[in-house]
């Protein structure tokens, strides 16, 4: 599962596509991640700089979300590694930083992943479960 969130920051609306396809729209608040090397990100900071976040909802142990990964890296390597007005945001409720840290070497993801240890947890709580 993952929801991409427009670069029009002041919509604050992002857009869930579930596994079978079916998309709804719902307003986000402000949430921070920080990710497994560290780095902090806010949300609403991303957007009023004028960038699209792209968040995938993983579990490292997940055998669809090691599929998926290559194919969620390519877009965030072709739209610049976080260095355009896209980024890539991995959360997990579930894994700390070492769990990340190897699933990203294991699977070939670069992207920031924030888990256990970073509230990306939290992030999934408030903003998707409601």
């Amino acid at each position: 599962m993952m929801f991409v969130l427009p670069v029009m920051s002041q919509e604050r609306i992002f857009e869930i596509t579930s596994p079978n396809g079916e998309v709804t729209h719902k307003a986000v608040g402000n949430f921070t991640i920080i990710d497994s090397d560290g780095i902090t990100w806010t949300l609403y900071d991303e957007l009023d700089n004028g960038n699209t976040i792209m968040i995938d909802i993983f579990q490292a142990t997940w055998m669809s979300c090691i599929a998926y990964a290559p194919i969620i890296e390519e877009v965030y390597v072709k739209y610049g590694s976080g260095m355009s007005n896209l980024n890539v945001w991995g959360v997990t409720r579930y894994d700390d930083n070492q769990t990340i840290n190897q699933y990203k070497i294991d699977v070939g993801v670069s992207h920031p992943c924030a888990g256990s240890e970073g509230y990306g947890g939290n992030a999934i709580d408030q903003h998707i479960n409601g």
